[in-house]
């Protein structure tokens, strides 16, 4: 997208993956309209606009509009008669027509990855996941995390609160004390309450 940088130079742990600030929708909408092989006019209903950056070069544009997550796909009555496997109910022999690629999950799965080192509520939760989990798991329930976000802010119109680090640690750490009186009212034991300073 930007010029003036050698794209062998980009090191993809650099690479973030962020919301576009409101003075920059003009230039997004612009490059949008320059390189997207469609064109570009506008979004059909709410949109959301992204940006992966690298060292304050935009790679490239990610963007998703509510019209897309409340119309269902057309595609399978359109390619109901080439390309299928099944006939009468049962799968036909032959090779499988190719896997589509989601590459809605691999941006989400990338946002979630650059997510691992953001001052966020979101790299917090990553964070935390990367204690319980393997890596690919926790990028995936991070995926997941980011999805519902994405879903409730096109189809219901929320808007997005932007939680500190300190109020997730706040409620983890509530989460995890009543957690722990459960276990010792069920153990018939008591737990001494001690100020923190």
């Amino acid at each position: 997208m930007s010029a003036g940088f050698d794209k062998s130079e980009v090191v993809a742990r650099e690479v973030e993956v962020r919301p576009i600030h409101p003075d920059e929708r003009r230039r997004w909408d612009a490059l949008m309209d320059e390189r997207h092989c469609l064109g570009f006019r506008q979004f059909a209903g709410r949109g959301l606009r992204h940006v992966a950056e690298w060292r304050g070069h935009w790679l490239t544009l990610l963007g998703w509009q509510s019209g897309a997550v409340q119309v269902r796909s057309a595609r399978p009555l359109a390619d109901a008669g080439a390309g299928t496997c099944i006939s009468g109910g049962r799968p036909l022999r032959g090779k499988p027509p190719p896997r589509r690629v989601n590459r809605a999950g691999q941006a989400l799965r990338m946002a979630a990855t650059s997510a691992r080192r953001n001052d966020s509520c979101i790299g917090a939760c990553h964070r935390s996941c990367l204690r319980r989990l393997d890596t690919p798991r926790a990028v995936k329930a991070t995926a997941h995390q980011l999805t519902r976000l994405v879903h409730a802010m096109l189809s219901r119109g929320e808007e997005c609160v932007a939680w500190e680090v300190a109020d997730f640690e706040t409620e983890r750490r509530d989460r995890r004390i009543r957690h722990l009186q459960r276990q010792a009212r069920h153990l018939n034991l008591a737990l001494p309450t001690v100020a923190i300073r």
